[in-house]
């Protein structure tokens, strides 16, 4: 703020040059910070994607205790994309972004990977890692219980 020389007034307001040295620091703030927005975004979309595989892992587990009969969970890598049951219609596909590998399983058609639960709760052993982001998140099951047990780990290989 400015001081009138003459009188003992000031100025209501601020100078060109104090709102262009403030736009400035904004400007250098917003281009550290748009960055690491991006990739929260990203690993926020990791996390939703082993919610959803797990969420999958458990209802097939439930629907072959509950029904008495063998449920499946087929999971396509190539594709991203997974579904409970026979068929594909009602599949679901992982955010833009992340990638998913498995190990275990039986092997299906075009890379597929099947985790078969019994009606005892048992399972096939799998493990689907997902990764981006800068974010990796593995989702084992325990073929005795066939329950998922999911760990975390930030940074890339």
């Amino acid at each position: 703020m400015t001081k009138r020389a003459h009188s003992g007034e000031t100025d209501a307001g601020f100078s060109i040059l104090e709102l262009f040295v403030v736009l400035v620091i904004a400007a250098l703030a917003l281009s550290f910070t748009v960055p690491r927005l991006s990739g929260t975004r990203q690993a926020l979309s990791v996390e939703a994607a082993s919610a959803g595989i797990s969420a999958a892992f458990r209802t097939a587990r439930a629907e072959a205790m509950a029904s008495g009969r063998f449920a499946a969970v087929t999971l396509v890598p190539k594709s991203g994309r997974y579904w409970i049951g026979s068929g594909n219609a009602t599949s679901r596909a992982l955010p833009q972004g992340v990638r998913m590998t498995v190990s275990g399983g039986l092997r299906g058609q075009n890379g597929a990977r099947v985790v078969r639960f019994s009606p005892r709760g048992t399972a096939e052993p799998v493990r689907v890692r997902l990764a981006g982001g800068g974010r990796r998140t593995e989702i084992a099951l325990d073929w005795l219980t066939g329950r998922p047990v999911t760990s975390r780990a930030r940074g890339r290989r």
